[in-house]
């Protein structure tokens, strides 16, 4: 195959495709699209692995959500290649899947990739030729297309997990936050304190992302003071600060990752890793969040956002919890997501402290379940008039035997 490249590299060099095709005559643009048209080794690449390539969405309003294309023009090309082979996808005036000659999307060999505008415009001077073209590199019709699911976990902590269930968790520690089955991709989370001396209140302070196959790391640090966010390389090296990001798109140290600037305050980070997550964005202000962009219908992630199995969030020993279980349940099953020392990423040297001090002596919330359980009202609906705690607490009550109803009382204080 390095051969192959290597004569397709002349052969391209040969017939001046690097220079403006459409600088020369008609007829030498005919022949090279006929002679690119006609290589077998390209030809073989994409029959072989076509179908690997992430399908276009049928509208522009759905293309334009996922992060994995970057647009041009009227068009939408993949940052990133699968198996040699990146997808065009062009949409009308009225954001309408456009495919086949002469302006459809089409795929793009990555040898071919600088010059496959000229090659285009070559083949497309002509009916027939254009015809060819299209069957050789052909346009994706929107077909096995799925929608970008956004799952957004933030605050104190609100996790939505990547199938989109939504729980609180207050732990404090050091947590695996996604990670596929094999670690090749893993995410850890650090979360500290809302108010210091106050245990039943945590936030995000840092998120960790590791390629374990090109052995890159980045590290996401939230400013409390200033709520910006600095991203750093593995090796204690500042990468960006949220306030001044401007570059669009920059790679990290080992090309693991790459980062796209958003609003003030925000990063935006792809993974080129081959995963059914997208994008990350993280954002600072008045806490930390991140926003998870995945493929709907994900599967195969375990940690505090991972997916859930046949209606079971899936602790960190494989042992199960119901979604319909309560705070507390699913605190526990937050804290089996505990990293080990072993398995942690985390960079001490950036973020601080150790791996003892985060995780040598986890703390325990309150549960409003518990309050309600000790018929402690004015706790439970602290900031309420003396007038409403006490309509609160007659309202709350079985019919039968006038006893104060706990999940009643729970529910009322959800809804609040």
């Amino acid at each position: 195959m390095v051969m192959a490249r290597e004569m397709l590299t002349a052969f391209i060099l040969m017939f001046g495709i690097q220079a403006k095709i459409g600088g020369y005559a008609s007829e030498n643009g005919s022949h090279v699209c006929r002679r690119i048209t006609a290589d077998i080794e390209i030809k073989n690449l994409i029959l072989k692995y076509q179908h690997t390539a992430t399908p276009c969405a049928c509208f522009e309003q759905k293309m334009a959500l996922d992060y994995s294309f970057q647009k041009i023009g009227n068009c939408y090309k993949q940052w990133f290649s699968e198996n040699g082979l990146k997808q065009m996808c062009c949409y009308d005036q009225y954001g309408s899947l456009l495919f086949g000659p002469n302006n459809g999307g089409y795929l793009i060999p990555d040898i071919l990739e600088s010059n496959i505008e000229d090659i285009h415009e070559a083949c497309c001077k002509d009916s027939d030729l254009c015809e060819t073209f299209y069957k050789f590199f052909p346009s994706n019709n929107c077909t096995g297309s799925t929608d970008v699911v956004h799952a957004t976990s933030w605050g104190d902590p609100e996790i939505t997990t990547v199938d989109q269930h939504t729980y609180s968790f207050n732990g404090h520690g050091e947590y695996t936050f996604l990670e596929t089955s094999g670690k090749l991709l893993q995410i850890q989370a650090r979360t500290d304190f809302l108010i210091k001396g106050n245990q039943d209140s945590t936030l995000f302070v840092v998120f960790v992302l590791a390629d374990n196959i090109k052995n890159d790391i980045i590290t996401i640090v939230y400013n409390r003071n200033d709520k910006t966010l600095n991203l750093f390389q593995h090796d204690g090296s500042l990468w960006a600060n949220s306030k001044d990001c401007k570059n669009n798109p920059k790679p990290s140290g080992k090309a693991g990752f790459y980062l796209f600037c958003s609003e003030p305050f925000s990063f935006g980070i792809m993974l080129t890793q081959k995963t059914n997550i997208q994008r990350l964005t993280f954002h600072g202000g008045d806490s930390m969040s991140v926003v998870v962009d995945s493929k709907k219908n994900v599967t195969r992630f375990r940690g505090l956002a991972g997916n859930l199995e046949h209606g079971y969030y899936i602790y960190g020993n494989g042992s199960k919890v119901s979604i319909n279980a309560t705070e507390r349940d699913m605190f526990y099953f937050g804290e089996s997501w505990t990293v080990s020392q072993d398995d942690s990423k985390f960079n001490y040297s950036i973020t601080g402290g150790n791996f003892t001090y985060w995780n040598g002596n986890h703390t325990r919330p309150q549960f409003l379940q518990e309050i309600a359980e000790k018929g402690d009202l004015d706790k439970l609906f602290k900031g309420f008039s003396d007038a409403n705690i006490t309509k609160f607490n007659e309202t709350c009550r079985n019919f039968w035997d006038k006893k104060p109803n706990n999940v009643l009382l729970l529910l009322l204080k959800q809804e609040m």
